[in-house]
């Protein structure tokens, strides 16, 4: 089975599983920090409406541009280093 995916694929994989998994134990906490230093209720909301808003705005902006260059790795390296 692993003969027929490439080594790039496996990397990949990996690297978004960590990153899945890092994403997920930061998020339900981030609220809770942010509230025990000062933020209200409110902006702690708009905070996280905006950020998902970027996240989804870019990810339809940089895949189109994606699909338009013909490359791939420039921007999955682009997105998991910064």
């Amino acid at each position: 089975m692993f003969k027929s995916i490439s080594r790039s694929v496996i990397i990949l994989s990996t690297v978004s599983l960590f990153t899945d998994i890092s994403t997920e134990m930061l998020y339900p906490i981030t609220p809770l920090y942010l509230k025990s230093i000062g933020f209200t209720v409110v902006l702690i909301g708009i905070i996280e409406g905006v950020a998902e808003a970027v996240s989804g705005l870019s990810k339809g902006y940089f895949g189109e541009l994606s699909d338009k260059k013909g490359v791939r790795i420039p921007f999955i390296k682009w997105g998991y280093w910064h």
